[in-house]
């Protein structure tokens, strides 16, 4: 999806480079083993590799030889979000679409062969709607007797240059539960997801 978004004209940060899974014990390499035998099982059909004991510094020199193994899924590719939000932006406005900061959607209901959007600013006819709001969709859906079973998740990350070796792959470190995602300008650390979780409160804990 993201190689036919760039086909488009779409421009983002993307980087191919796969993604590095590193354990620092035994049962931690076998557990990450396990997570690239669960993908396989529901139609995963990367290529992966496992590395071990120097191997792992020659694939990825940033990590400590405390890191005994790596499980590597080489074709996977990482983006940077924020990017990738302003390329779609950028490219709508290019052709010809309107948007509107903002404004919220409150409701959606049949009007004859199209469509009323009910937003905070007045009634919107249109032909077509697509309604991509997140977990709110639900919402929305519901006024129009559908269901879909979506959860709300919110995640933690610090995005930040520094001094040292940054990692050339994006490294998830098993034990830790510590994603890092490099990109041209700054090193991003992910950590905790919160399952249901919503609003902009952030966790002391997390």
């Amino acid at each position: 999806q993201f190689d036919g978004l760039r086909a488009s004209g779409v421009e983002f940060e993307m980087h191919r480079r796969g993604l590095l899974i590193a354990a620092r014990t035994r049962p931690g390499l076998q557990a990450a083993q396990a997570l690239v035998a669960a993908a396989r099982a529901a139609g995963y059909a990367g290529e992966t590799q496992v590395h071990m004991g120097p191997e792992v510094q020659a694939v990825e020199p940033a990590l400590a030889d405390a890191v005994i193994g790596v499980v590597h899924a080489v074709a996977d590719a990482h983006v940077r979000p924020e990017s990738l939000l302003a390329g779609l932006r950028a490219t709508l406005l290019k052709e010809g679409a309107t948007l509107r900061g903002g404004v919220a959607v409150r409701g959606v209901e049949r009007d004859g062969a199209g469509w009323t959007v009910a937003t905070t600013s007045g009634a919107e006819p249109s032909d077509r709607v697509v309604l991509a709001a997140g977990v709110d969709s639900t919402v929305l859906l519901r006024q129009l007797g559908v269901r879909v079973p979506l959860l709300p998740g919110k995640g933690y990350s610090v995005t930040a240059i520094g001094t040292g070796t940054a990692p050339a792959h994006p490294v998830k470190l098993l034990e830790a539960n510590i994603a890092c995602s490099p990109f041209d300008a700054g090193l991003r650390l992910s950590g905790m997801f919160e399952l249901g979780a919503r609003g902009q409160h952030v966790r002391a804990g997390a």
